[in-house]
């Protein structure tokens, strides 16, 4: 196993395709139970180097904790949550990703993510880099990751008003228009399949494959049910018109 500690961040990404999803579970601690062939390969680890190790294997360090602070907030109220999320391969290239995380049947998550590519994503490094730089002082300064973490939290929720998003709710509402839609007319533009084929079955019995079919299926169901929200936005917005306020 790498350690995570000796990984040097690299400024060059992990690139995927716009029709692939990621998709792993973990239990109600976080810890990796499961995940299909594009999260191994992108991360750059074996499915077996990340089981059973905790999902912060591949926290990119730029990322805001508050960020991770708020996804937990919801998963543990039993709600689910859209969120951008920049992470670390093995070798030290990020990824970027939409992240859908949602509490499943029994113990633990499921989380499903694809490549952002909307406008929208185009404000988020800049302001990551503010919540991180924010956390970054006060935990030089001494004051602890919690002090961090709440001061980033308050200048996230200033930064959402200021662009007309009454709270993440508001964002989160957003974030899933924009990326769908952009992600959906990407596909249809250049005439792309909306899920990769599932990988052929080995021969032989294989629990492993079946497990990771379900998954497979399980996370196209979710997809599914989140463009029936976003098929609902729309046409909100196509008879009310737009009611976000961007600045």
């Amino acid at each position: 196993m790498r350690p995570k500690s000796k990984i040097v961040p690299v400024n060059a990404p992990r690139d995927f395709f716009i029709n692939e999803l990621f998709f792993s579970t973990t239990n109600e601690k976080g810890i990796i139970v499961s995940g299909n062939e594009v999260f191994t390969r992108v991360s750059h680890y074996r499915l077996e180097e990340m089981i059973g190790k905790p999902h912060n294997l591949i926290r990119h360090p730029e990322m805001p904790r508050t960020i991770f602070k708020l996804l937990w907030s919801y998963l543990l109220a039993g709600q689910s949550i859209a969120a951008y999320v920049n992470n670390m391969a093995s070798d030290g290239r990020y990824y970027w990703v939409v992240a859908l995380a949602t509490p499943i049947d029994g113990d633990g998550f499921l989380s499903v993510r694809f490549k952002p590519s909307s406008q929208l994503f185009a404000l988020i490094p800049e302001i990551y880099g503010e919540l991180r730089s924010i956390e970054q002082m006060h935990e030089d300064r001494g004051d602890g990751p919690k002090a961090g973490m709440q001061a980033a939290e308050a200048r996230l929720a200033q930064i959402l008003q200021a662009k007309g998003f009454a709270d993440y709710d508001a964002f989160m509402q957003e974030l899933l228009y924009q990326e769908l839609h952009s992600r959906d007319g990407i596909l249809g533009r250049e005439q792309i399949s909306m899920f990769p084929t599932m990988p052929a079955r080995p021969s032989g019995e294989n629990p492993l494959y079946a497990a990771l079919r379900n998954l497979y299926l399980d996370s196209q169901q979710m997809y599914r049910q989140i463009n029936e929200v976003y098929d609902q936005l729309d046409e909100h917005v196509q008879r009310n018109g737009p009611t976000r306020v961007h600045r």
